[in-house]
């Protein structure tokens, strides 16, 4: 993650704790299956399907994907965290030897795994800040081959000398973003596993120059090259997952969905299917609708279906304690698995996502600021910053979700109530603690 949204993780949890943590009666939301499948109402009324179904992969993919599925272990993504975070590698600064060291390194991995290098060519794309790494996973229909689903993850971070805590001046980006890497990785591996492969090809992407303001992928989308943007049905990036904001909370975020069609539901579905939760949230959840945000914004600017797996940023954030030992290696797998699913699916599915310019909202925004709520209640003392005046406050803010939970709006005007109370609460935490 870059400045440009360097605290959207640490705003998430101050939001969480602001927001969600006043309940001194306990009382929480209580809708069946909320943290796996929320309700889905639109701010049209409609409704969206959980399942795959007509949007889903025909059946012998998927059930070849779920076995693939079943080889993502947290000991293989462990090894592969631990050497990109290694001090070694120097923090995997763009333009220096670590970045340099790390570039070798991923691309060694891919080759060895069978990936090739985009159109048997070269891996690398290199511009003036910094050196993207392609690879291909080649799909099996003769016809939608030629399209892509774009996998991505920054490599890139801040270097040797960010800061001193203790003598150590390495900050070795282990949550960010060695994590996202490694699960990229995993998801490739998992692929290549596939007997059936996919119908639709996969571009392995890791961007470079990330934490300089997007760049790598920036030049990607102005440059248009090596696969045409047009030939790109969606980007799936991950970026800082692995992470816990609350601790106890073991879910994860799938972020910007709502800017594409179909996109949604396949992550509802995978969140069962995985048995690991991503929530599907809005991208103003974390400030990413403006400047802030991760490698797939350039691409969803561009109008592309884009998905973000994050898990928010931990407090050591861009210093040199985000070592390994704040991984969570349990969870790191767990969103590996869901983004292999959402990956393969959106490879294999006939009717491929469009992008929607002007997104509905929707009640999986608070769905996940209720599940945090749940968590966070058993430790009030997170929110010690907090005073009695903002606790009130919150109170009544949790009462609020809570309702729209269980009776979500059913008129356009009750859904722009909806949204404008949560981008007002987002909008006040913004101004009052960060």
């Amino acid at each position: 993650m870059n400045e440009l949204k360097s605290n959207s993780g640490s705003r998430i949890l101050l939001l969480m704790q602001f927001c969600l943590l006043a309940c001194s009666d306990g009382s929480t939301a209580n809708a069946p299956d909320a943290a796996i499948i929320p309700d889905t109402r639109m701010g049209d009324g409609s409704t969206v399907d959980v399942s795959a179904g007509d949007l889903g992969p025909p059946d012998p993919f998927r059930k070849s994907v779920e076995t693939a599925m079943k080889s993502i272990s947290s000991d293989w993504l462990k090894l592969r965290v631990e050497i990109l975070a290694a001090d070694d590698m120097e923090g995997r600064d763009n333009l220096l030897p670590g970045g340099e060291k790390a570039r070798d390194y991923l691309i060694a991995e891919l080759a060895a795994m069978g990936v090739v290098p985009y159109g048997m060519g070269e891996w690398t794309q290199a511009f003036d800040k910094g050196v993207n790494v392609i690879g291909e996973i080649a799909g099996k229909d003769p016809l939608l081959s030629k399209e892509y689903v774009l996998l991505g993850a920054h490599y890139d971070h801040l270097g040797p000398a960010c800061g001193d805590i203790n003598g150590d001046t390495i900050c070795n980006g282990a949550t960010d973003n060695a994590t996202g890497v490694a699960a990229v990785l995993g998801v490739a591996q998992a692929l290549l596993n596939n007997v059936t492969g996919t119908r639709r090809s996969i571009l392995i992407v890791f961007w470079d120059a990330e934490e300089d303001g997007l760049l790598g992928s920036k030049y990607y989308v102005n440059s248009g090259l090596p696969v045409a943007l047009d030939s790109i049905v969606a980007v799936v990036n991950i970026d800082t997952v692995g992470t816990t904001i609350i601790p106890g909370v073991d879910s994860s975020f799938a972020i910007g969905s709502e800017y594409a069609t179909n996109i949604r539901p396949l992550i509802h579905a995978n969140s069962k299917t995985s048995n690991y939760v991503a929530h599907a949230v809005s991208s103003f959840f974390d400030g990413s609708d403006g400047n802030r945000g991760s490698d797939h914004l350039p691409f969803r600017k561009a109008s592309m279906p884009v998905v973000w797996y994050a898990g928010g940023t931990p407090a050591e954030y861009h210093t040199p304690a985000d070592e390994v030992n704040l991984v969570d290696w349990p969870k790191l797998a767990g969103v590996t698995r869901h983004a292999l699913l959402t990956t393969a699916d959106l490879a294999n599915t006939q009717t491929k996502p469009e992008f929607v310019t002007e997104p509905k909202p929707h009640i999986d925004d608070a769905v996940a600021l209720l599940e945090m709520a749940e968590v966070a209640l058993q430790d009030p003392g997170i929110v010690s910053r907090l005073n009695e005046s903002m606790l009130d406050l919150a109170k009544q803010w949790v009462e609020k979700l809570q309702d729209y939970v269980q009776s979500p709006p059913q008129t356009e005007a009750e859904w722009d109530e909806y949204q404008t109370f949560l981008k007002g609460i987002i909008a006040l935490v913004y101004t009052l603690l960060v």
